[in-house]
């Protein structure tokens, strides 16, 4: 059976099974069939300040995303559909999340008086933006707050919080992604446009 046919099958079983240790199973299947591009596209940003086993993850992270989103109906090919997402999804981390990509890129040249104004303007929406923030972070649990402190306010890594803690990657990542998701649900509740 060639890679496409079962990569396919196994992913509508995933998709459609209730039983987690067949998924954990397939999931691995999976990551184990596309492990040379897996290792590749982690090779990709070893340089950029961020530990190997974190880019890992991320990938791995970001190809089950992937095989949850798959529709056989709409991607003619699943192998084509987890690495085009993945690729996607660890440049969307590493532009987004990481501020990897340069973000001093030209700016556009204003006259003095209209430069001022927008530092200013800038300056208000950055306050507003914190105080929205502030009010949010008050909404998660301790743990949550913690993880979002230091992964974002104190650049540290899944793996280097985990540490601290003394738990699992896993954890500290399900912990952020609970927290944003109570953020964006928090900001759209109250109706917050930044």
């Amino acid at each position: 059976m060639n890679n496409e046919i079962r990569a396919k099958k196994l992913v509508i079983e995933i998709q459609q099974s209730s039983n987690q240790n067949t998924k954990q199973q397939n999931i691995q299947t999976i990551l184990d069939i596309l492990k040379q591009f897996r290792f590749s596209l982690a090779k990709r940003y070893k340089n950029k300040g961020v530990e190997l086993e974190d880019i890992i993850q991320q990938v791995d992270l970001k190809m089950i995303e992937a095989i949850y989103d798959y529709n056989e109906h709409k991607d003619s090919s699943v192998i084509r559909h987890l690495i085009c997402r993945t690729r996607n999804g660890i440049w969307n981390f590493y532009r987004k999340e990481m501020n990897y990509f340069d973000e001093n890129r030209k700016k556009v040249d204003f006259d003095e008086q209209e430069e001022n104004y927008a530092i200013i303007q800038g300056e208000d929406k950055l306050l507003i933006q914190n105080i929205v923030l502030s009010n949010g972070l008050k909404k998660l649990n301790l743990f949550q707050r913690e993880v979002i402190r230091k992964y974002f306010f104190e650049d540290k890594t899944q793996s280097m919080i985990a540490k601290e803690f003394n738990i699992t990657q896993g954890n500290v990542s399900r912990a952020k992604q609970r927290a944003l998701k109570e953020l964006k649900k928090y900001m759209e509740d109250d109706d917050i446009q930044l």
